[in-house]
């Protein structure tokens, strides 16, 4: 990002302060590094605060690029239980992803069943 174009919360949509060559070599990068990579929406985040037996999880949810699927992860400062543990996880369940047309209450019931699954 150029600095001296930069306004705050104006990170990405219609205007690029880089090349679209560099954008190319920046994904070209990416990919062939491991795990996985997923374009959120930068203006878009939230927390998740579940209760589960009497331990509070925290999580971040992101949303895609697309604005379509909420993607839910739980914060590496989790209780003791799963503290430092999330990398154990099997990576299929390191993370849930919704699709952002459910509600609000259906969303917090697969995240509920998610976490007491992990």
């Amino acid at each position: 990002m150029n600095d001296k174009k930069h306004k705050e919360n104006l990170y990405y949509i219609k205007d690029y302060y880089i090349s679209e060559e560099q954008l190319f070599g920046f994904e070209y990068s990416l990919r062939k590094l491991k795990g996985n990579h997923i374009w959120c929406r930068p203006n878009t985040q939230g927390h998740i605060n579940m209760k589960i037996e009497e331990i509070e999880y925290t999580g971040h949810i992101y949303v895609t690029i697309n604005n379509d699927i909420e993607i839910r992860l739980l914060d590496r400062e989790v209780p003791n239980s799963l503290r430092g543990q999330i990398h154990l996880v099997p990576e299929k369940d390191q993370w849930i992803e919704l699709p952002r047309s459910l509600t609000e209450e259906e969303k917090d019931k697969r995240t509920l069943n998610w976490m007491k699954k992990v």
